[in-house]
């Protein structure tokens, strides 16, 4: 009887350390974190020079300045892709978990928040750098390439992505200038995103100069 007792309560025990075991915890989440500035951070200083090279030219120079920044964009998304999928698995988890100690866990701590905003910016990443990949591809892949992008940027309109909606809407309004090139009415769906109201308040210097440089560039 005792035997029997000590069996029924390991089949309940056993479960839950599993459980537990696999629950996301701060290493996890912050690991993502800091793979992912890594890797964006990565792609930014070494794709520096052909960036220049396209945003002061409006082109690239010559054929290895685009494949090189190709090579590199690619390689950056690919990764954060992985990271995203890692990010949203956890992110998932927490929000399922439904334990009496979910607020000491995640809420408290602020893991939950700390996740979202790291997994949304990986987000946003992944979209800055998918345009730069989009530039360095041929018509009419760039478009369709661009319109990706937008669709990831749909993504950032929640809630929860709030503080990333001045980014996202300028990443759509650069998006737009480049469509412009081709069909002039994306000019003016570019400006009313610039100047919109709504991102005002979210608007850091880095940002307005940012816009500025945008606006010039379209020749207001």
């Amino acid at each position: 009887m005792q035997k029997l007792f000590f069996a029924f309560i390991f089949s309940f025990l056993i479960p839950l350390m599993a459980t537990g075991n696999t629950l996301p915890a701060a290493e996890d989440i912050n690991n993502l974190a800091k793979t992912a500035k890594e890797t964006v951070d990565t792609f930014m200083r070494d794709s520096f020079a052909w960036r220049m090279e396209y945003e002061y030219s409006g082109k690239f120079i010559n054929k290895d300045s685009r494949e090189k920044l190709r090579e590199l964009a690619q390689k950056a998304g690919d990764k954060l892709q992985g990271i995203i999928d890692s990010q949203q698995q956890l992110k998932g988890r927490i929000e399922d978990y439904t334990g009496d100690d979910w607020e000491e866990r995640y809420g408290s701590t602020g893991l939950w928040r700390s996740l979202s905003c790291s997994f949304y910016a990986a987000i946003l990443n992944k979209s800055r750098i998918g345009f730069y990949l989009a530039l360095a591809a041929d018509q009419p892949q760039q478009n369709e390439m661009l319109n990706g992008v937008l669709s990831q940027i749909e993504l950032l309109n929640t809630g929860e992505a709030k503080f990333l909606s001045a980014d996202a809407q300028i990443l759509k309004g650069q998006i737009f200038a480049v469509f412009s090139q081709g069909e002039p009415v994306y000019k003016q769906l570019a400006i009313d995103l610039f100047d919109s109201p709504a991102i005002r308040p979210y608007l850091l210097p880095d940002k307005v100069l940012r816009i500025m440089l945008e606006r010039a560039k379209l020749g207001i």
